[in-house]
């Protein structure tokens, strides 16, 4: 179904005249916002065809020329066929005469609507065209309904995402128009910028200049930075543990300094083979040197995950007597929480691999 039929408009003129118009009597339509691109592969279709085989609508204007309502692509291609000389290409292409003013600014977006895919920026300004068309259809009485669910179904679109497009089109700064047409903006990104203050858009655009494409990440990263307290605070509570662990060590090493060498000699050392005999070996502890590393990494990661805990709880205290906003204590518990999932994971595969070497070891 197209456009008109979905708005309940018919075609004034449906019975249009066909006729060869010269392309250089043809002019584009300062309406038409949809990007014509490159029109090589155009080109080559044409030549193969010996002219252009699908009509072209156009409007009559006042001083004797036409304006492409449907055809852009195919008018820029012979222009160009022309300019380069090309062999069998005739100065003239097939046009369909249409006077009916308002469909035909209905009839430039349906032709294009769904020919290709388009840029966010075309689906935005196609968005605001259809809009002000159909302000003006309910104005003068030639459609009726709810506007949002019209323009959604004339598009093919959610009411969701034109809400978007309306957000957009309202909203952003038109200084994000060329980032849109390139490619480097798309629709839910620049719909999340559309909810900053102009200070902030601005503030945005300037930071994300030399970006080759803007990610809803980078966005949510500017809304809400990261804290320095965060890896400060984890910083000092792993200081703190280093130091505990270096203390038993140190005594350690104090007591092999003042042990009586003479004793130390006096002590019979006893054959492998028969510690192996008198030790039965369910009774045996695992000494693998593989299994202690693991159970090493277990305790260290079991420290972290409640050193991780213990953040959460200092955040929460923050935002209790003022130093932390709501959302930096949120951000933050993300953050730690995010990590401790991460740790969780790694504990598993640590208790996994000690299953492992403790039932090969037992063997």
């Amino acid at each position: 179904m197209s456009l008109m039929e979905n708005m309940g408009l018919v075609n004034k003129d449906k019975d249009r005249t066909i006729k060869q118009i010269p392309v250089n009597l043809l002019v584009e339509n300062p309406d038409n916002f949809y990007i014509v691109g490159d029109v090589e592969e155009l080109k080559n279709s044409i030549i193969a065809a010996g002219g252009v085989r699908q009509n072209l609508i156009v409007e009559p204007m006042k001083d004797g020329r036409y304006m492409i309502v449907s055809g852009h692509r195919r008018c820029k291609a012979v222009k160009e066929l022309l300019k380069e000389q090309t062999v069998g290409i005739p100065d003239t292409v097939p046009c369909e005469i249409s006077t009916d003013h308002y469909g035909n600014q209905l009839l430039l977006i349906d032709t294009n609507s769904t020919s290709r895919d388009l840029t966010a920026w075309e689906r935005v300004e196609q968005y605001k065209q259809l809009n002000s068309l159909f302000k003006y259809g309910v104005m003068t009485n030639q459609i009726n309904g709810r506007k949002r669910d019209a323009i959604a179904k004339t598009l093919h679109e959610s009411t969701t995402n034109i809400a978007r497009y309306s957000a957009i089109s309202n909203n952003l700064r038109k200084y994000y128009a060329d980032w849109m047409k390139s490619g480097k903006l798309g629709i839910s990104a620049a719909y999340e910028l559309s909810k900053l203050t102009p200070d902030r858009q601005k503030d945005f655009y300037e930071q994300h200049m030399d970006d080759d494409e803007i990610t809803l990440k980078s966005i949510e990263e500017f809304i809400h930075p990261v804290t320095e307290e965060a890896p400060a605070q984890e910083a000092a509570v792993q200081e703190e543990i280093t130091v505990q662990e270096e203390r038993p060590e140190a005594d350690e090493e104090d007591t092999e300094d003042i042990s009586d060498d003479d004793e130390a000699e006096d002590i019979e050392e006893v054959p492998e083979e028969a510690a192996q005999e008198e030790t039965p070996t369910k009774d045996k502890p695992i000494t693998s040197e593989e299994y202690m590393e693991l159970q090493k990494e277990y305790k260290k990661v079991m420290r972290d995950i409640m050193d991780k805990h213990r953040l959460i709880d200092n955040y929460v205290e923050l935002e209790k007597n003022g130093s932390y906003t709501q959302i930096q204590m949120i951000h933050n518990m993300q953050w730690a929480a995010s990590s401790m999932c991460k740790q969780l994971d790694y504990l598993l595969e640590l208790v996994d691999k000690m299953k492992a070497v403790r039932g090969h070891a037992e063997k």
